[in-house]
């Protein structure tokens, strides 16, 4: 995943934004929950993800880093830690 679209073209990879569903908004301190359709799509989607490859992490603010930490979770039914954990 990258955080700009730039980045994405240069490793082939994805957004953060388009991986995780992560509406684009200015205000990141309400976004939304996973819909549950939208919930099992990604956790089929990524059943096997054990890791996550972020290019130019220093681009990524902590509010953002604090989504990608809870929509990973949720994706991967984690409650109680933090997904670096498991």
């Amino acid at each position: 995943m990258a955080s700009t679209g730039k980045s994405v073209f240069n490793i082939d990879g994805l957004t953060i934004h388009s991986t995780l569903n992560i509406p684009i908004q200015r205000f990141l301190f309400s976004v939304p929950n996973l819909s549950t359709n939208s919930l099992n799509r990604l956790t089929c989607r990524y059943e096997q993800l054990q890791f996550v490859v972020i290019h130019e992490i220093s681009l990524v603010g902590g509010i953002m880093f604090n989504i990608i930490n809870n929509k990973l979770r949720s994706i991967k039914h984690i409650h109680n830690k933090f997904f670096s954990e498991i």
